[in-house]
């Protein structure tokens, strides 16, 4: 049995359940929000302190996916606090009891993955062309970076997405103007990543699921909107055939983050260089599938199943 830990939002699981669905396949989707009132799950000395859910064979494979805090009204700030860290740990021991079972990933390689720092080091060590980066507080070795860069972006440390009671805003890699460093000394220098920017012929996202590799070129630059971020538009997707050598360092890249599947997003910059940017270790990828056709849920279902989707 697969079992699928995500929220009920996660509308890329629902796109590989519908899938499941039609192959017949047995799989046990966990809602985080439902954890807490929901008697799902046991684990007991008699298990060996591993889980098991209640009426429902082993689980053989994990597809891990997003978590969700449940909603606890009517408590203090203290007690949600207290409550939010038993939830968290409870998800930890959940992955501890499967931890020998087939993951895609592993929850605690994911954490470590998304360290943006680590990433960058380990695509240096992979090979790939990266850019000038720096992440400080000092505001003098902020200055003498942007003036050394022709250009200089910023963009999160984590994640730009800030959720409020009502909806969500997200924070767009932006470049930073003149204006801006001239008023340094108004601002606190919050935890940001700042990079040269670098002149693009296009963008790529590298979908890797074990060994498979599906790439996609983003035409981001045909619009001023998205050329510094795509995210700001819907631009063109086509089917992209990576060099051989780019796609290994892809493989080599998951494989030192101790991911299976990864998000990377690349740049072919104007003098014909591949450059790495960053990855996102459970990034979106239905989008992709949706817009080209490419089969990233049968390499998902494949690796999670060992029989072809």
């Amino acid at each position: 049995m697969i079992l699928i830990i995500t929220h009920k939002l996660d509308f890329t699981a629902d796109f590989v359940i519908n899938k499941l669905n039609g192959l017949n396949l047995a799989y046990l989707r966990l809602n985080c929000e439902d954890l807490l009132t929901t008697p799902l799950y046991v684990i007991d000395t008699k298990s060996g302190l591993e889980i098991e859910f209640e009426q429902l064979p082993p689980v053989n494979s994990i597809w891990f996916r997003r978590t969700q805090i449940p909603d606890l009204p009517g408590l203090s700030m203290e007690e949600r606090s207290y409550f939010y860290r038993e939830f968290d740990a409870l998800i930890d021991n959940i992955s501890c009891s499967l931890s020998e079972k087939k993951w895609l990933s592993n929850p605690f390689a994911l954490r470590q993955a998304e360290s943006k720092t680590l990433q960058l080091r380990l695509a240096q060590i992979t090979g790939f062309l990266i850019p000038a980066t720096l992440v400080t507080n000092n505001k003098i070795r902020l200055q003498e970076f942007f003036n050394k860069n022709t250009q200089t972006i910023i963009k999160p440390m984590y994640s730009g997405r800030v959720v409020g009671p009502d909806d969500s805003n997200l924070f767009f890699t932006s470049l930073i103007t003149q204006d801006k460093i001239d008023q340094l000394a108004d601002y606190f220098l919050t935890p940001c990543i700042y990079q040269e920017y670098i002149e693009k012929e296009y963008e790529l996202r590298v979908t890797v699921v074990e060994n498979d590799i599906y790439t996609v070129k983003i035409h981001s630059q045909t619009d001023q909107e998205t050329e510094t971020d795509w995210r700001r538009g819907k631009p063109l997707l086509t089917i992209y055939e990576l060099p051989a050598d780019i796609k290994q360092k892809c493989l080599d890249l998951c494989a030192g983050l101790h991911i299976n599947f990864g998000a990377i997003d690349l740049i072919r910059s104007k003098t014909g260089e591949y450059i790495f940017l960053e990855i996102n270790p459970n990034g979106q990828w239905a989008w992709i599938e949706m817009a080209t056709g490419l089969p990233i849920s049968k390499s998902i279902i494949k690796y999670l199943t060992d029989e072809p989707a």
